[in-house]
Parts: C-alpha cells; sequence; structure tokens
C-alpha cells in the first residue's frame, strides 16, 4: 500500500495562517489536483481532526479517516470515520481490506507523526505564489534527517509548482 503525503505550502513552507484557516487560500489548480489524486476506489485519505474542521463539506466520493484522540465525540458518516488508533494499527488493517493508497493530507501534526515513524512512501507538495508573515508551518521537528529523491516536478498553473518525492527508508 501506497503511503502518500499530500500537501499546499507557502513558499517559506506555512500550511496555513491558523489552525481555524482551510485551504481557501491555495490555488484553483491545487484543489483540481487534490481531487483528481484523493478519487478513487482503493484509496483513502487520512486527516487530523484540526484539519477536518476545516472542510465545511467533507471530501465527496472519497473515504476519510480522521484521527482523534476522542472519536466518541463523533458520529461516522457513509464517507467518513473517527479512529484513535495509531497508524501502525490503522495501516495493516487498511490494507488487508483492500486499501491501495493512504493520501495523508494533513495537518501539520499528522505529516510529522506519519514522517516520525517511517510510513511515507511519497510526497506530493505544492508549492504556491505566497510568502506568510506567519502561520502553521508544514512540519514540527524531525528527530532526525530525512532523505528524499525528486521524482517530477511540473506547473499547475503559471505559478503553482507541484513536486513529487519518493522518500528512502532510513535504520531503525
Amino acid at each position: 500500500m501506497r503511503k502518500i503525503i499530500i500537501a499546499a505550502v507557502s513558499v517559506n513552507g506555512f500550511l496555513s495562517h491558523s489552525e481555524t484557516e482551510g485551504a481557501n487560500w491555495t490555488s484553483k489548480a491545487d484543489k483540481r489536483f487534490f481531487k483528481e489524486a484523493t478519487c478513487g476506489g482503493t484509496g483513502v485519505v487520512i486527516v487530523g481532526r484540526k484539519t477536518y474542521e476545516t472542510i465545511p463539506n467533507g471530501l465527496p466520493g472519497r473515504r476519510m479517516i480522521v484521527l482523534t484522540r476522542h472519536p466518541e465525540r463523533f458520529q461516522d458518516g457513509p464517507e467518513v470515520e473517527f479512529r484513535s488508533e495509531g497508524a501502525q494499527t490503522l495501516l495493516p488493517e487498511l490494507e488487508a481490506n483492500g486499501v491501495k493508497e493512504c493520501w495523508i493530507a494533513g495537518g501539520r501534526q499528522v505529516y510529522t507523526y506519519f514522517l516520525r515513524e517511517g510510513l511515507v512512501d511519497e510526497i506530493f507538495l505544492t508549492i504556491e505564489p505566497i510568502l506568510f508573515g506567519n502561520g502553521i508551518p508544514f512540519l514540527s521537528e524531525l528527530a532526525e534527517d530525512r532523505p528524499l529523491s525528486l521524482v517530477s516536478h511540473r506547473l499547475l498553473n503559471d505559478q503553482t509548482v507541484l513536486l513529487h518525492y519518493r522518500t528512502h527508508r532510513t535504520g531503525g
């Protein structure tokens, strides 16, 4: 099963201005790429609770798993479920149930967690042409450096760049 981070950031590496701001600042081209990448019958989108709360209409046509410490506070729906177990338990269960791709779609705590655990195979990173004065960074500190290999790069529009990286397994 492919485990893929998908994120849009400002040129200086911010996901948003605040924890309550959604992706309304990103380009239409990024939103189109996100939808095309994450739609499909054999994938799932994983987000944290704070990110989920910034998506007012959910992600129609996609199965979404929301990681939260308190799933009992929420009600599962036809395309969304709330889970509290760690990725080491969740991912094997998803794979056993036929999931082929896990799109890890935010936020910072979820991205950092999956990278710290060595559970990311690829990263799709959209770079939007803006510098934020302050905000929520893409990642918290990692315990160690993580080497990446550039797979591809392309323009999504005349200003927005999409980078695709493959991660390398580290010892441990």
